[in-house]
């Protein structure tokens, strides 16, 4: 008897916690959401306005595709979206793998000046590609891995 009462009113509490706890369709508006892995690759602003209206804070990684010009250009895609929509538009830097300087100094000088370029321009992080650990191999065939010093 003592051990249903209990159980009674262990599932009476639990029920009546949980009543409020979830957002509905008609709190969407007002719950702000953060999207933490975009891509914006385009100027027009159309997914940020919508993001907006949606009340949507957006981080967007620029990434590595084995091709500088379009890092360039992510970069500048993040910079313009996030100048546009300050406080609701943020980016992550990342940068281009060029394998054959790899294990150089001039490699990593400027591997991390265009870290810095980024970092100072508004980056909240850095997003290493893929290929880093799975495609991309040292003169010795061994994977490189981030965390290796070339």
């Amino acid at each position: 008897m003592k051990t249903s009462i209990f159980l009674s009113i262990l599932v009476y509490s639990l029920l009546a916690a949980c009543r409020n706890q979830y957002y509905s369709n008609a709190d969407f508006q007002k719950v702000q959401k953060i999207d933490a892995h975009v891509h914006i690759n385009s100027n027009d602003g159309d997914f940020e306005d919508q993001a907006v209206k949606d009340n949507f804070v957006l981080i967007t990684l620029n990434v590595d595709h084995s091709d500088s010009a379009a890092v360039d250009q992510q970069l500048q895609d993040a910079l313009l979206s996030s100048k546009k929509f300050p406080g609701k538009v943020f980016y992550g830097a990342t940068f281009y793998f060029d394998t054959a300087g790899w294990g150089t100094e001039s490699w990593s000088k400027k591997a991390i000046a265009h870290l810095e370029k980024n970092i100072s321009g508004g980056a909240i992080t850095v997003k290493i590609w893929k290929n880093i650990g799975m495609t991309e191999r040292d003169r010795n065939g061994k994977f490189i891995m981030v965390d290796d010093l070339g």
